[in-house]
């Protein structure tokens, strides 16, 4: 590929190399948006070679052939598209520059549409290799580049086929990871299996392509005698065909190292072509080679070391393996120096090599190391991942001995999220001696626990795994990482509302975190305080606020947490006082004090109180005093108090005004609270609806009422407010419900009756999910469902056996659909308690013999002779006519 003579050769590749020094992407252990490591990256750990090389390259390809193509528009028109390029790509909107250049191309001439085409297809192939991962957007831009090179076919250059061609090999990549990060997919090796020779065969044909061309580049430009443009065209032909070697012998690698056995051939086709990629095709001496040769401050020179590194172990070859790390570790610079020992392991693994391994990884991981934290984790991390090697793992002595390295070094490196993730995928027991770090990890997880349940009782069991955890912190542990753990536990204990352990161990976090340097101590001590006027009215609670509020001035005067301690300390002070002077003095604070929003919030509260406990002739009186304070601090506090405080306020000021006759006030901080719906959580969001709902039910808003009794419905359910506010619809909607409001109120009836219980045993002493059964049942008969209404009927009868209304509707259900037996056995219970000659008697005995009438003519006619002799009018005037007709009926044959 390079024929001008070793000098020349060498200056050419170090050109090339520039072009192609690209930023390498962000080392493969990477942190999600929450602070986890997320799962795509652990399984990235284990993916092949990611390259680095983007589409981006090929915009020298593009602009060269641009300036051979391109017709002459107008100076203006010209520099306008190259500004506005510029821009986006400063900015990185790929997408606004592809709109940009897809709306050029409609308006293109013909001279200008093949420059344009190639500049979009430079784009989608970028978006194809970025979207290799995600299957749905791959597709999407494969489809638009097919399009595009099928409307002009002059966009297909050799430079867009071949990064077609590195989309494609790394989407097998991915393929690969997922198989190595998840042994059990063995499909997925199955499918790289098959891609992966094909995808050799045509990145070969295309290597040869490109180094033809490369070649033919070469001699024209020593032909023009170093013309400046032939030598441009020159180093983008050999880029190209470089990208070409490099994709191929990895695929070439990957595609034998998959193979059982091993494919030696392909391996020494992927060995040649790394040879070639960093010139040591005439180096006879590599004991000696100096790295700093090899041009490894390139970062895909350096993935070409670790590519070759690996074909050597695979060949049997640790020495030169071996070297071939140390010349990544001594001149490769960035991530992939980082990561050199990570490579290293894959090295030794694919080999086969597991004692070694094993002895190495163990002697690494006590050896010092200026690596970062992410190239330190990334090493741990594929130990661990090396240990369950898919393909061929390791003996079970030489598995434990890897994993325990790894385990280790993450433990020792603090990354929990990582550790979590491989403990799940591998089932990992951690080991017992590591003391402090792995209890308090299992610690942390038992208080994940507890925060998703919330319950007192798994705080306590957190606390006890804290306490633990501290009891194994030694000298040698970070005083800072046991100070924050000692914190933990005291939010547990707050959390357990043990108040006055947590003030405790709050104190004891506080003065630790300052020693260790720790902006959080200010916030533990804070919480102390809370915690012990959460334990108010213990005799000891004003002097430990004294003590923490000294503490606070001292280490911290000038911190806003201080002065809200000291406002904590006079409001003991002002507990002991009548309920009046606690309002008037809280009141009288200035509005310039920092503390002014929380007395605006503990006055309102403690007038609230005062509402609450009044007599009903004050209330009025002291609701519109209430609103009023309100209404005119409120405006000038709300952006100073925490959602909770601001929250708190304007529902206390909705009740108090809804009970005052001042509707508009109450509408007016519904309202408010309506604007910041986004900032309230689930519950607070239901209290607001119910709130709504109750203002509606009073103004008789029956539309309103349905809207948001259907609101409960679908998205207030499990709130704390959910049944009280369906109770509040079903009572406005149901004494005059229309046929729409019936559907409504027969779904909240069943949500009610799921609520209160929906067991005949519990309505026997529950009376509202006795009514709320009833009500589900009555709506089941009038809205026509006939089944349901009659399965509801039996339950309410199995619960109340002998209730008349019951009976007579289970009765009749049971006639209307042809049960006759069901139906004869409600009528004749009926009859038995129903005075005689009594409308409802009369009711039951017609359909006692009509219901014999298809059961039993003989014993109808006998009951029927019967009621003759009682009744001889026929029953009363509702009743003659049917009574008439059923004697036709026992008149005939």
């Amino acid at each position: 590929m390079f024929q001008a003579g070793r000098r020349r050769r060498w200056r050419v590749r170090t050109i090339a190399d520039r072009r192609l020094s690209l930023p390498v992407p962000r080392v493969l252990v990477g942190r999600a948006g929450n602070g986890q490591v997320s799962s795509w990256h652990c399984a990235l750990l284990w993916a092949p070679a990611t390259v680095f090389l983007a589409a981006a390259c090929l915009s020298l390809a593009v602009q060269s052939q641009e300036s051979d193509t391109r017709s002459a528009p107008t100076a203006e028109s010209s520099s306008n598209d190259a500004l506005l390029e510029a821009y986006l790509k400063r900015l990185g909107v790929t997408r606004l520059e592809i709109a940009y250049w897809e709306e050029r191309l409609e308006s293109a001439g013909a001279s200008r549409k093949v420059t344009i085409a190639r500049r979009l297809a430079d784009l989608y192939v970028g978006r194809l290799i970025e979207s290799a991962v995600s299957d749905d957007d791959y597709q999407q831009w494969m489809k638009r580049l097919e399009r595009l090179l099928d409307e002009i076919p002059e966009a297909r250059t050799p430079a867009v086929e071949l990064v077609l061609l590195e989309a494609e090999y790394r989407r097998t990549e991915a393929i690969i990871g997922q198989w190595l990060s998840q042994p059990a997919q063995e499909a997925a090796r199955t499918e790289a299996q098959k891609i992966l020779p094909l995808l050799v065969g045509r990145l070969q044909e295309k290597r040869q392509e490109l180094e033809r061309l490369a070649d033919e580049a070469v001699r024209r430009w020593e032909a023009a005698d170093s013309d400046p443009q032939t030598e441009r065209q020159m180093i983008e032909a050999q880029t190209l065909a470089a990208r070409a070697t490099y994709y191929t012998a990895w695929a070439s690698l990957y595609a034998a190292l998959l193979q059982e056995p091993i494919n030696r051939p392909l391996l020494e086709q992927a060995t040649s072509l790394f040879t070639k990629l960093l010139g040591l095709e005439n180096e006879k001496d590599l004991a000696g080679l100096d790295p700093t040769l090899l041009g490894l401050e390139s970062p895909w020179r350096a993935r070409a070391a670790c590519g070759w590194m690996m074909c050597r172990a695979a060949l049997g070859d640790r020495q030169s393996a071996e070297r071939a790390w140390q010349w990544i570790r001594q001149a490769a610079v960035g991530a992939v120096r980082e990561q050199a020992d990570y490579w290293f392991t894959q090295a030794l693994v694919w080999a086969g090599w597991w004692k070694e391994l094993a002895s190495w990884a163990e002697e690494r991981l006590i050896a010092p190391s200026a690596d970062t934290l992410q190239g330190k984790t990334a090493f741990f991390v594929g130990l661990v991942h090396a240990a369950h090697f898919p393909k061929s793992p390791p003996p079970a002595d030489i598995q434990k001995r890897l994993v325990a390295v790894g385990v280790k070094g993450l433990i020792h490196l603090r990354q929990w999220p990582a550790l979590k993730h491989l403990a799940a995928l591998y089932d990992l027991e951690l080991p017992m001696d590591a003391g402090f770090p792995v209890a308090w990890w299992q610690a942390q997880q038992r208080r994940a626990e507890a925060d998703k349940t919330a319950r007192a009782e798994d705080y306590r069991a957190a606390a006890d795994a804290y306490r633990r955890a501290l009891a194994l912190a030694g000298r040698d542990d970070d005083p800072r990482a046991v100070a924050q753990c000692r914190h933990e536990l005291a939010w547990c204990l707050y959390r357990a509302e043990d108040y006055t352990e947590a003030a405790k161990v709050y104190l004891e976090a506080a003065e630790a975190l300052r020693r260790a340097g720790d902006d959080q101590a200010v916030h533990a001590a804070w919480m102390a305080a809370v915690s012990i006027e959460k334990g108010f009215p213990d005799p000891r609670a004003g002097e430990q606020l004294q003590q923490v509020a000294a503490w606070l001035r001292r280490e911290y005067p000038q911190h806003e947490l201080t002065q809200r301690v000291e406002f904590l300390v006079e409001k003991q002070y002002t507990q002991q006082l009548p309920l009046e002077e606690q309002i008037q003095r809280l009141e009288r604070m200035a509005a310039t004090d920092p503390n002014y929003p929380i007395a605006c919030w503990e006055a309102a509260g403690l007038r609230y109180r005062q509402w609450q406990q009044a007599p009903a002739e004050q209330k009025r009186e002291l609701g519109r005093a209430f609103v009023a304070r309100l209404q005119s601090v409120l405006p000038s506090i709300e952006g100073r108090l925490s959602s909770e405080q601001r929250f708190g306020l304007y529902m206390m000021l909705v009740k108090v005004a809804a009970q005052s006759d001042q509707q508009q006030a109450a509408q007016d901080a519904l309202a408010r609270l309506e604007r910041f719906w986004s900032q309230w959580s689930g519950d607070q969001r239901a209290e607001l609806r119910y709130q709504q709902l109750q203002l509606a039910r009073a103004s008789k808003n029956q539309a309103e009422v349905a809207k948001l009794g259907r609101w409960f419905l679908e998205q207030g359910r499990a709130s704390r407010f959910e049944a009280a506010a369906l109770s509040v619809a079903a009572n406005a909607l149901d004494p005059a419900a229309t046929e729409e409001h019936k559907r409504l109120l027969y779904d909240i009836y069943g949500r009610l009756v799921e609520l209160w219980g929906n067991d005949p045993a519990r309505w026997t002493t529950d009376r509202n999910a006795h009514a709320a059964a009833a009500r589900r049942a009555a709506l089941a008969w009038e809205l026509g469902f006939e089944d349901e209404a009659g399965r509801w009927y039996d339950a309410l009868l199995e619960a109340y056996p002998r209730e008349r209304a019951y009976l007579r509707a289970a009765g009749l259900l049971a006639f209307q659909k042809k049960q006759w037996e069901r139906s004869l056995q409600c009528w004749r219970t009926l009859l038995a308690g129903t005075p005689v000659g009594s409308d409802a008697w009369y009711e039951a005995k017609y359909y006692q013999l009509r219901c014999l009438l298809e059961i039993d003519r003989t014993a109808a006619r006998q009951v029927w002779q019967e009621f003759n002799i009682v009744a001889p009018t026929g029953g009363t005037a509702a009743w003659q006519e049917k009574f008439r007709q059923l004697q036709q009926q026992f008149a005939a044959p």
